[in-house]
């Protein structure tokens, strides 16, 4: 029940990092950031300029930041229940990289002179900033952000964001529905305390299993990725086309894609350096291509609800796609619209037990 300013927090900070630190000088110590406001609950009041006086606390008493994290909800417009569109939502995810920069601005107005630190985001959910209802958290609306704000935040030339952290587990639930929300509300991968009682603790939300689809078709290390296209069709389709290419550990590429337009895209497929054979894929849409609003998903053509969710790990449960190179080694592939998308391609040498053995590792992973 300590009144908590600002300037408290960085001064407690700063002599507790210090302690610490000539303990354990291997460890590294990071504040508790915002861009503008931090807001403890909708019915408590906001602590204004939090960052700028924290940073100007540690600087006073020559505290050392090695990373900020900016701690956000995503709440805004306390008592609107009005729906918010896709487009809106999806255009929030620009804010969330705004967010990130104006963190690092604020460090560079707190403390001239010195290095910014790298940005963490973590504890966040869709960034709905247009209206608090909490309901597009659970929409298929947020397998498709979150698959975006991953790719962007890894491609990021100017590297605003050093790692993401979303909320595993869900915060809180409170009356949340699609388009309205009471004072908080369910963030989580996993479903927590839902106010209706339909939907069991630890049930996937669709975000989830973009997180799953990630981690099978995104290797170790990011490499760059060039698109074309032709006909007005598929130029149309390319303008919403988000393509993330990598490679794993042992030489196989991963692509990672994100649709978020309403036209399916056919794409061929190329891998610059090496004679490819075959490929494996994951296909994620909603459980109703044509309502994002929809709380379940398809895997591969297998449907959850948000009560009856797929059965887990996906990737034991449910066969993968398998494709075949053309003759010249390309792969025809076709990506529907509003969907999250993955490939490993893999070489001539690659058998089908070293495929095995790659999904078994991913699994134990």
């Amino acid at each position: 029940d300590y009144p908590v300013t600002a300037t408290f927090y960085g001064e407690a900070f700063s002599v507790v990092s210090g302690l610490m630190r000539a303990s354990w000088p291997h460890l590294r110590f990071g504040v508790v950031t915002t861009d503008d406001l931090v807001v403890c609950d909708v019915n408590e009041t906001m602590i204004t300029n939090w960052t700028y006086d924290l940073l100007v606390a540690t600087e006073e008493h020559d505290a050392v930041v090695d990373f900020m994290v900016m701690h956000n909800y995503f709440q805004a417009n306390f008592g609107s229940s009005d729906p918010v569109s896709y487009e809106t939502l999806f255009d929030e995810t620009k804010i969330f990289k705004d967010m990130a920069s104006g963190v690092k601005t604020t460090f560079s107005h707190a403390r001239p002179g010195d290095v910014v630190p790298p940005v963490i985001v973590n504890e966040f959910s869709l960034a709905e900033l247009s209206s608090p209802a909490c309901g597009a958290t659970l929409q298929f609306t947020s397998a498709l952000w979150h698959a975006f704000v991953l790719g962007d935040t890894i491609f990021d030339e100017d590297e605003t964001i050093s790692s993401l952290m979303p909320f595993a587990w869900a915060d809180k639930a409170k009356n949340c529905t699609k388009d309205a929300a009471g004072p908080v509300g369910d963030y989580g991968m996993l479903s927590m305390k839902d106010p209706r009682g339909a939907i069991v603790d630890g049930t996937p939300r669709s975000h989830y299993y973009t997180y799953s689809l990630f981690n099978l078709a995104f290797g170790e290390a990011g490499v760059s990725t060039t698109m074309t296209v032709g006909d007005s069709a598929s130029s149309e389709c390319g303008a919403n086309l988000h393509a993330y290419g990598s490679r794993f550990a042992a030489g196989d590429a991963g692509l990672f894609m994100v649709n978020t337009g309403s036209v399916a895209c056919r794409i061929t497929l190329s891998v610059d350096d090496g004679e490819s054979m075959t490929a494996n894929g994951w296909v994620l849409r909603s459980d109703d291509p044509e309502d994002l609003t929809s709380n379940g998903v398809e895997w591969n053509g297998n449907v959850g609800t948000a009560t009856a969710a797929l059965n887990h790990p996906v990737d034991e449960n449910y066969e993968r796609y398998v494709l075949t190179a053309e003759n010249d080694g390309s792969f025809l592939l076709d990506v529907p619209a509003y969907s999250v998308s993955g490939v490993v391609v893999y070489g001539p040498g690659t058998s089908t037990n070293k495929k095995q053995a790659w999904l078994d590792k991913k699994k134990a992973a």
